[in-house]
């Protein structure tokens, strides 16, 4: 049955599949569906091993089911005869092995329910459908791809081609994250400011150096419990950032960073900040570190942290931006590239190279 109005109301609609990932056809497809019965039933069909193997050669990142559940629930939010489910399956075979199995968990979780129509993009479908569901009827929508031509195979492949295209709920699992790190005054603010600039992008900025300004930047009067603060005050930072990116962000320090810090100017590391890091799920796609190859600017954060890092020499520098690197390797941020460039210029058009060409890969690669 192709897609067309339905007369009869006061009926109950079920639009399912498993959203990997959810698109903009896949939403514009369910308010339609909605507007056709008077009760409509999301169900977001999960198999765990199968996810895994649509990451296999893609960008695609996997997402769990309740991560799933929770972006439909923002998409749809307002559409007031919408319903959201999800149909775990772990404990059957996959499609089609599984298929007498998952009409039985279907029929499990609606009980009672009888659905009149099931809705989807796929028209072979129907036949299998309706031979479970013989009462019921199939409704195709969207078959031609006309008004939204997308699918979710393309976005898996390449999500920065596709990206105006994934949920907005969504595009966070598919963003480039790139961490700039330093020593002060190597200009980490800056270029992370032009980075966000060039690229049209959201950035998380570096939370510490704000949070210092109340002790006119005097960094040793920082407690643990303010390092614990700033650390907080980050990940919302990042959060922000990464939520809100045009497909790519960038990162003016870490928590790694803060908690560098306050080892340096209290002795000894926060035992909250350490969980923080232990606990984070953000991996970055790309650390670049930038070594203090242009003049120190001296400005009030730092009239007095050089009495505590030793001084604002070129060697001590060197040696701070070399610490801090090891430290992130010793919480296994490992793939450390130092920036190029002894000037402003030559340092904008080594970092830009660096950025695209890794970009690039990542989208051909696959």
């Amino acid at each position: 049955m192709t897609e067309q109005t339905i007369k009869k109301k006061n009926k109950i609609g079920a639009f399912i599949g498993k959203l990997s990932p959810i698109h903009r056809g896949h939403i514009t497809s369910i308010i339609k569906a909605s507007s056709m019965v008077d009760e409509l039933y999301v169900v977001c069909s999960y198999n765990e091993a199968y996810e895994k193997k649509l990451c296999v050669n893609t960008l695609y990142k996997q997402i769990t089911l309740t991560q799933k559940l929770q972006c439909l629930e923002q998409e749809l939010k307002g559409v007031p005869n919408i319903k959201i489910i999800g149909l775990d399956e772990k404990n059957i075979k996959e499609f089609p092995e599984g298929l007498e199995e998952w009409f039985t968990l279907f029929n499990d979780s609606f009980k009672s329910i009888n659905i009149d129509y099931f809705f989807g993009g796929e028209p072979s479908y129907e036949s299998i459908l309706q031979k479970y569901f013989s009462n019921s009827k199939y409704i195709t929508i969207n078959k031609e791809r006309t008004e939204i031509n997308i699918s979710a195979t393309k976005i898996r492949k390449n999500p920065y081609k596709y990206w105006d295209y994934i949920a907005k709920s969504i595009r966070h699992f598919f963003t480039y994250k790139v961490l700039i790190i330093g020593g002060e005054s190597c200009g980490k603010t800056t270029m992370t400011d032009i980075l966000g600039k060039y690229y049209n992008t959201v950035i998380s900025t570096e939370t510490g150096r704000y949070f210092s300004q109340k002790f006119s930047g005097r960094d040793e009067l920082l407690t643990h419990k303010d390092f614990e603060t700033i650390a907080y005050e980050k990940i919302q930072s990042d959060n922000f950032a990464i939520q809100n990116a045009n497909r790519i962000t960038f990162f003016d320090t870490d928590i790694i960073t803060t908690q560098y810090y306050c080892e340096l100017y209290t002795g000894h590391k926060n035992k909250i900040v350490e969980s923080i890091i232990k606990n984070s799920n953000l991996v970055y796609n790309l650390i670049i570190a930038l070594p203090p190859t242009i003049d120190h600017v001296m400005d009030f954060q730092r009239e007095f942290s050089h009495k505590l890092v030793g001084g604002h020499d070129k060697v001590t520098r060197e040696r701070a931006m070399i610490d801090l690197i090891d430290y992130h390797k010793f919480y296994g941020q490992d793939k450390i590239i130092i920036l190029e460039g002894n000037t402003y210029e030559e340092r904008l058009k080594n970092i830009l190279s660096i950025i695209n060409k890794k970009i690039e890969e990542l989208i051909y690669e696959v």
